[in-house]
């Protein structure tokens, strides 16, 4: 069916999926929807976390030509995608590399005795880069002769994705995806050229930071913003009161996020990154959000596995015992710092308070939601805003999850609104394209933003 109405495309190249939207600009509503798997994994074992950067940029372009054909009045085409990791490209705009994630490791290694990657990098430049940041990445294949010879340059996954459709030879990135790499400026919005120096990685040209709203060229006519990071493409894509509310996002990993209007000192647990139009998020990030859930569906269906033949999996299992289960008390104390933390990554999660009956299934899952919900809220009572008067909930877990959701009111203490489409990302870049490229005002942007009436019913 050709679909006949001005509409905008967004694309999020997640990581298990890749997703993408189509909005209605004239209905204000999203039209159709797209989400394939992301099975480009080449890496993954103990530390080492590497996906197929061509396998994903062929799949990308095949889903959005896709959309062309079937929505040929597309205005704008908007990308986002997972943050901090990087790919190397060469002198004529050429994958060289793999895609080495964010849940990459190999900074953690031992540089010398007694000292990691991690910490050499601290040591030689005074920033702190996290295990799986381009720059952590980068510093660590440098020094063990990993770096492509015909490296020349490097960027994020959708940055790529936008060359690749544009035609371009070198990248042109956000400051979103930028300060994801560390080693980045915020207030003079560049990177810090003495630290990359130190790091012995100055041979490599930094990718150029785009100007707000800047396109990087055109696909089929039709003009491709920069690409955006996920963490802002979802907030922007997900709320609609930005002043008084905060976004929670229950991925892969999980974060809490609201907006700051400049740049201020934190926690050191807190985290500020560029937002959208001069603006900046103040974020907390646990490494193991939703992760932390299909471990624990891992370990059920490990279990069912051995008692029966074929068994299904056990999320649906898992989510009606916490229902039925539910109350507000909670003997069985779970942490689900699973992988650890960016500042300590060495940290593993405990379950505590075991007695002789409490150590049941239904007990061990709610102790796993609200641990995953516990982690987020210590990083919202480190962000001291009395401003924020209610969350708004996205991403496949807390989509699926009713219990989770209810955890969310009752933790926060705050009213709960649930995105209608777990799309998120991909519907904030589409809106953020769109807006870039005068096709709708930053107003229309926030309308078609909207929320489940069944989920304030069912919450009360």
């Amino acid at each position: 069916m050709i679909l006949s109405n001005e509409s905008i495309l967004g694309i999020d190249i997640g990581t298990t999926n890749i997703s993408v939207v189509v909005i209605d600009i004239e209905e204000n509503t999203v039209i159709k929807t797209c989400t394939v798997a992301n099975d480009s994994k080449l890496l993954t074992d103990s530390d080492l976390s590497e996906c197929d950067a061509k396998v994903i940029t062929d799949k990308a372009r095949q889903i959005i030509d896709c959309f062309i054909e079937d929505c040929p009045n597309i205005k704008s085409i908007g990308i986002t995608g997972q943050m901090h990791g990087v790919v190397y490209v060469d002198e004529n705009g050429q994958l060289v590399s793999p895609l080495y994630t964010w849940q990459d490791g190999r900074s953690n290694r031992l540089f010398a005795q007694n000292k990691t990657y991690r910490e050499e990098i601290y040591a030689r430049t005074g920033y702190a880069v996290s295990p799986g940041y381009a720059f952590s990445t980068l510093f660590y294949n440098q020094i063990n002769n990993l770096e492509p010879k015909r490296a020349k340059t490097f960027c994020t996954i959708m940055d790529y994705i936008a060359m690749n459709l544009t035609g371009n030879i070198t990248p042109l990135i956000h400051p979103t995806n930028a300060a994801s790499f560390g080693l980045y400026n915020l207030q003079k919005n560049c990177f810090e050229s003495k630290a990359v120096e130190q790091l012995e990685l100055s041979h490599l040209t930094m990718p150029r930071i785009a100007k707000e709203g800047e396109i990087v060229g055109f696909y089929h006519n039709i003009p491709v913003s920069v690409a955006i990071g996920d963490n802002q493409a979802s907030f922007y894509g997900s709320v609609k009161d930005e002043k008084t509310s905060a976004l929670v996002n229950f991925g892969t990993g999980s974060q809490i996020s609201v907006v700051l209007d400049s740049v201020k000192k934190v926690d050191e647990d807190l985290e500020i990154r560029p937002y959208l139009f001069g603006k900046y998020l103040l974020c907390g990030s646990a490494l193991c959000g939703g992760k932390a859930y299909a471990v624990l569906e891992k370990f059920f269906f490990k279990y069912a596995e051995a008692v029966m033949e074929n068994p299904k999996s056990q999320y649906e299992v898992m989510n009606e015992l916490a229902l039925k289960y539910y109350s507000k008390e909670r003997t069985l104390k779970v942490s689900t710092q699973f992988s650890g933390t960016r500042e300590e990554p060495a940290l593993r999660g405990t379950i505590t308070q075991i007695d002789c009956e409490n150590l049941t299934p239904e007990n061990l899952i709610l102790g796993t939601l609200q641990g995953m919900v516990e982690e987020l809220k210590k990083y919202f009572d480190c962000m001291k805003l009395d401003r924020i008067r209610g969350l708004v909930a996205s991403g496949n877990a807390v989509q699926k999850n009713k219990v989770l959701r209810m955890l969310l009111a009752d933790t926060f203490h705050l009213n709960v609104d649930l995105t209608s489409n777990n799309e998120e990302a991909a519907i904030g870049a589409a809106l953020y394209a769109s807006v870039c490229n005068n096709v709708i005002e930053a107003t229309q942007a926030k309308k078609i933003i909207t929320y489940r009436e069944d989920h304030k019913n069912e919450l009360g």
